[in-house]
This record gives C-alpha cells, sequence and structure tokens, in this order.
C-alpha cells in the first residue's frame, strides 16, 4: 500500500496496492494507469455533484415559481370576486335610483294629483327602499350564520374525536390495571401453591407417598377452580359493561402509575 496524493479542495487519501514487477518493483506504466483512472472518477464524481446541485436548485426554483402562480391566482380570483359583488352591488344602486327617479317623475307630471296621493306614494317608495334594505341585511346575516354553522359543525368532530381518543386512553389504563391485577393474583396464587407443596412435603414425611400425591392434587384443581371462576366472573362483568376493544393506542405517561 502506498499514498499516491490528495485533491486541492477534498481531503482525500487514495491507497492503491501497486502491481510489482519481476524485480519486486511497482510498475510505473501500470501505477500511472491508476492514478488517471483515479482523476477521472474524481471529476465525474465533482460532475456528478455539479448536476445534483444544480438539480436541487432548479427544483427549489421551480418549488418558488409554483407557489407564485399560486398566490397570483388566488389573488386574480379574490379580486374577481369582488369586483362581481361591487357590480352586483352598483347595478342594484343603480336599478333603485332608476326607479326612484322614474316614480319622482311620475309624481312631478301628476300635478293635478292632490297631496294625500303625493304624502301616499312618497311612503310607497320609502317602503320600497326599506324592504330591499331589509332584504339585503337578511342576505348578508344568512351568509354570516351559514358559516358560523361550518366553522361549528368542524370543531365539534374535532371535540368528538378528541373525546373518543380520551375514552379509549382511560378504557385501555382500566384493561391495563385489570391485567395487572390477575397478573399480581396469578403470583399469589403460585406462592401459594408452592407453600402447600411445601407444607404437604413436610407433614407427609410419616405417611404414605400417594396421600401425599392426592393431597396435593386435591389442593391445586380447587386453586384452578377458584382461578377459572375468578377470571370468568370478571369475564362476565366486562361484557355486561359493554366495553368491547379490539384495538386501543395508550399514551405511556397517562398509565405509568398504572404499570408501576
Amino acid at each position: 500500500m502506498r499514498e499516491l496524493g490528495r485533491h486541492r479542495t477534498q481531503s482525500v487519501t487514495l491507497m492503491i496496492k501497486q502491481p510489482e514487477t519481476s524485480n519486486g518493483r511497482p510498475s510505473s506504466h501500470s501505477l500511472w494507469d491508476k492514478a488517471h483512472k483515479v482523476n477521472e472518477l474524481k471529476s465525474q464524481l465533482r460532475k456528478s455533484i455539479t448536476d445534483v446541485n444544480k438539480c436541487k436548485q432548479r427544483t427549489k426554483w421551480e418549488n418558488k415559481k409554483l407557489e407564485n402562480q399560486i398566490d397570483v391566482e388566488t389573488f386574480r380570483r379574490y379580486q374577481n370576486i369582488k369586483s362581481k359583488e361591487a357590480y352586483e352591488l352598483s347595478r342594484k344602486k343603480e336599478n333603485l335610483g332608476m326607479v326612484l327617479v322614474g316614480d319622482e317623475r311620475e309624481i312631478l307630471k301628476e300635478c293635478k294629483t292632490s297631496d294625500t296621493e303625493k304624502v301616499e306614494r312618497l311612503q310607497a317608495l320609502r317602503a320600497q327602499a326599506r324592504l330591499l334594505e331589509k332584504q339585503r341585511k337578511e342576505k348578508t346575516v344568512k351568509t354570516v350564520h351559514e358559516k358560523y354553522d361550518h366553522h361549528l359543525r368542524e370543531n365539534f368532530i374535532e371535540l368528538r374525536q378528541e373525546y373518543a381518543k380520551r375514552r379509549a386512553n382511560e378504557i385501555a389504563c382500566d384493561l391495563l390495571a385489570q391485567i395487572k391485577m390477575k397478573q399480581q393474583q396469578n403470583f399469589l396464587e403460585k406462592q401459594r401453591n408452592d407453600f402447600l407443596d411445601q407444607s404437604v412435603l413436610c407433614y407427609s414425611k410419616g405417611r404414605s407417598k400417594e396421600v401425599n400425591k392426592q393431597t396435593v392434587v386435591e389442593g391445586k384443581k380447587t386453586n384452578r377452580k377458584k382461578r377459572e371462576t375468578s377470571w370468568k366472573n370478571e369475564e362476565d362483568e366486562a361484557g355486561s359493561s359493554g366495553k368491547p376493544i379490539t384495538s386501543i393506542t395508550v399514551n405511556n405517561s397517562q398509565c405509568d402509575s398504572v404499570m408501576h
């Protein structure tokens, strides 16, 4: 192994096994070829890195361009909507003004009408104007109520999801507590069985082996029946409480007190 050189910008050490000639020395021709290949690989690597950087820059530029296009299109649509609303409002005002002007002209033409008729006509025009204003306000209030209802429904869905998640965590913590209690019960029963075995063995030194074996078997059967009965009762209680759970994700921070 021999160190050939280092690149100026990158601290890279090239370790190449040199072929040996018949005299035991490395061949200068093979050494030159390998150094040339290493330089070619370095140039290809630099070119690949440059291409990758160019692709990253182009991707950033394209993403920025797309975001700008989206912003411009959004602003354009917003301006179109606002211009349409302003146009509709101005058109309604013009129509109302034309109606009022036409009515006023008709009133002025009817010079022979009495003062009472003129007052009634003016009252009718004012009532019509008030009606149009009331309709406009009702439309605005309706739009606001629809937006508020939509926002309220979205918040209600989020609250239901959060409540369901918390309820699932509470149920899971209860199940973990039950499992812990069952494990402790099994451990105590095991200790009890061991103590019973030891007691029977100590007591049965003066008795026959068959009597000792029968006593141990009867004690274990009794403990097994008690354990099966307790498990069955717990399963019946869980089924009657209506808490079937197939898949529950529990927050570890919420159930540390139960597990420890």
